[in-house]
């Protein structure tokens, strides 16, 4: 059984791999993911795709990837949707879609959550 120092190294480097592929296969592509040791869960803090990329599936791949490292590591993943002005529903339905609800653990802020599983 892994130490809980050896799970938080690995769930850093996951994410850390995730988002460097992505960056150097999209430069325009931000992402920031983290993982807090507190509520133990994984936090995207930011994913912006370029309007002309959006609709590919990029966005989809890269939820796809968070969720299996939480999976493996049984966290859940949490986020606040921030979108472009009159983006909102079209977002939240995005997120609906890859197994985010909306988050009633008063303990964590962010909005939307999806447990492993």
């Amino acid at each position: 059984m892994k130490s809980y120092s050896q799970f938080l190294e690995d769930v850093s480097q996951a994410l850390s791999t995730i988002e460097k592929n992505y960056k150097r296969k999209h430069p325009d592509v931000k992402l920031s993911f983290s993982h807090s040791p507190r509520s133990n869960t994984i936090r995207v803090n930011n994913i912006r795709i370029p309007k002309e990329k959006q609709g590919q599936g990029l966005g989809s791949r890269i939820i796809k990837g968070i969720s299996n490292v939480a999976r493996r590591n049984n966290v859940p993943v949490t986020l606040t949707p921030e979108s472009d002005k009159g983006k909102k529903k079209a977002l939240d339905r995005f997120y609906n879609k890859h197994g985010f609800s909306k988050n009633k653990d008063q303990s964590i802020s962010d909005t939307m959550i999806k447990y492993p599983g």
